[in-house]
């Protein structure tokens, strides 16, 4: 009886093979390229890791990459298909794709990554800066396609990262979106208590996002518990098909408890009383669903208008928040918490910024504590009083 033959592979599927040494080898036809045969191999230690390793270049062959040819486009596609999806949330994601595709994807995707250089990028950071774009959006920009190319860059596609070597300008904050503690008390005065006054209140003396406040949910707020407090658990963000979305915080920091102020304990149990204190804290009109960011926006410019303040954003309260209690002397450490941030060096750059009030109070406790030295040393000249000769 003749024995069955093996089947034959079908062509352009690869194959897989031990070594003498017990390793494992992938290895795929590329085809022809340039003239020549290209074929690429990967060594792992077991047949698994050969197989793995085989079907990740199938895909990358199937989307054009691996070879000299491979666009940014083509890697870019690979990238935020295959690669980011398993480090990022669907929110970021969609973040990701809208600035490739709004400022880079136009004017560089047809260029091969081996041809890429710093100048391409710093022509499009120069087209968008004369767009009157900010620089936090160019540095946002830089961070998502620096990144892509690192990995690039790691698995040999390209020689090094052109986006690695490109020097960019700090961000600025933007102190015309916050308020003064002169304005932040007068707001919190002018409202009487109720949702719009914990509205306010959560971005201002809580320092959340606004993300973060229209996602509160009841079981979040524990105005009756020891130490009452909010939990950050979750944030809104509009995802392209879903529509919005209640999401985990933007990062492992962000989820944090928030100790409430005494007037939030108050207010709270008064709002939940009023409203049955189940599902969102700030419904829409839909008491299922949240209130729409457009709607909060709108209606927090109402509310600048009646306090008879300075307009600012609702993320504005935020920073608003971190000068407030930086001007009650809150420890940096202490702040960051509050805020979430997994740095202090981005809580003192960008939220505790002193306002003209604090800088006065600087001066005027710098000025008291140089009476009192110069007193101590001279009590029959007191300053601005200096004997001649001094």
């Amino acid at each position: 009886m003749m024995a069955e033959k093996r089947p034959r592979r079908q062509q352009g599927t690869g194959t897989v093979f031990e070594l003498a040494d017990g390793r494992w080898r992938a290895q795929l036809d590329f085809g022809i390229i340039d003239g020549k045969r290209v074929r690429r191999t990967a060594t792992r230690k077991t047949m698994r890791g050969a197989q793995d390793a085989l079907r990740t270049m199938i895909k990358e062959r199937d989307a054009g990459l691996g070879t000299d040819s491979t666009t940014l486009d083509a890697w870019l596609d690979y990238w935020l298909e295959v690669i980011a999806p398993a480090r990022a949330r669907e929110g970021t994601l969609q973040g990701y794709r809208s600035k490739l595709q709004t400022y880079v994807r136009p004017k560089l995707g047809r260029i091969k990554l081996r041809n890429l250089t710093p100048e391409h990028f710093e022509s499009v950071y120069a087209g968008m800066r004369r767009q009157g774009l900010s620089e936090a959006t160019i540095r946002q920009t830089h961070a998502i396609i620096r990144r892509a190319l690192e990995v690039a860059t790691k698995r040999g596609k390209i020689p090094r990262n052109p986006c690695a070597v490109i020097e960019l300008p700090q961000a600025k904050p933007n102190p015309r979106d916050r308020w003064t503690v002169a304005e932040s008390r007068q707001v919190l005065a002018s409202l009487q208590p109720g949702r719009e006054w914990l509205r306010v209140a959560c971005g201002l003396l809580s320092a959340m996002r606004p993300g973060e406040v229209l996602a509160l949910r009841w079981e979040d707020v524990h105005e009756d518990a020891g130490t009452p407090h909010l939990d950050v658990v979750a944030g809104l963000r509009e995802i392209t098909g879903q529509g919005l979305v209640r999401t985990e915080p933007k990062s492992q920091r962000s989820q944090r408890t928030i100790p409430l102020w005494a007037a939030q304990v108050e207010a709270f149990r008064a709002y939940r009383a009023e409203t049955g204190g189940v599902g969102f804290v700030f419904p829409g009109p839909d008491p299922e669903l949240p209130t729409q960011p457009k709607r909060d926006w709108m209606d927090w410019q109402d509310m600048c208008g009646r306090a008879g303040v300075r307009p600012i954003t609702p993320a504005g309260a935020r920073p608003s928040g971190a000068v407030l209690m930086a001007s009650a002397n809150v420890p940096m450490v202490v702040l960051q918490a509050i805020l979430g941030h997994a740095d202090v060096t981005t809580t003192a750059r960008y939220y505790a910024i002193a306002d003209s009030d604090m800088k006065a109070a600087g001066i005027q406790q710098a000025e008291a504590w140089l009476n009192s030295t110069a007193a101590a040393a001279a009590p029959s000249a007191p300053l601005g009083e200096l004997p001649p000769g001094e």
